[in-house]
């Protein structure tokens, strides 16, 4: 007997809010042993591993090769700008100020788009 198919979402969402919870004090006592480079690096590929799995698991890898080499060319671009690049910063972020402040500013993002966004 199994686990029912409606914990399955719940359980990827504890996984999820821990790994999101976990990451500024795992990247902060790494940060002074690798460089932001490294730690951006592996944070992707482990990612991508977990995501692959749970694609494996969901029994979905088909959906993988309806891709065609542009379309993965477009969302490898669009990964680097819009993910690497910004794990990149926050990465760099915690070299020079506290996990607490670096977490502060990263999270005010949604606030400072929603005042900026009305004209002046």
């Amino acid at each position: 007997m199994g686990l029912p198919k409606a914990y399955i979402p719940y359980i990827y969402l504890a996984i999820a809010v821990t790994g999101w919870a976990l990451q500024p004090i795992v990247v902060k006592l790494l940060v002074h042993d690798y460089t932001e480079l490294q730690i951006t690096f592996y944070m992707m590929f482990f990612g991508t591993l977990g995501l692959i799995a749970i694609t494996a698991l969901e029994r979905r890898l088909s959906d993988i090769t309806r891709y065609t080499r542009d379309k993965f060319a477009v969302m490898a671009f669009l990964s680097f700008v819009g993910i690497f690049a910004y794990n990149l910063f926050y990465v760099y972020g915690f070299r020079f100020m506290s996990s607490s402040e670096a977490n502060l500013i990263n999270y005010l993002w949604p606030v400072f788009t929603t005042i900026l966004q009305f004209p002046s």
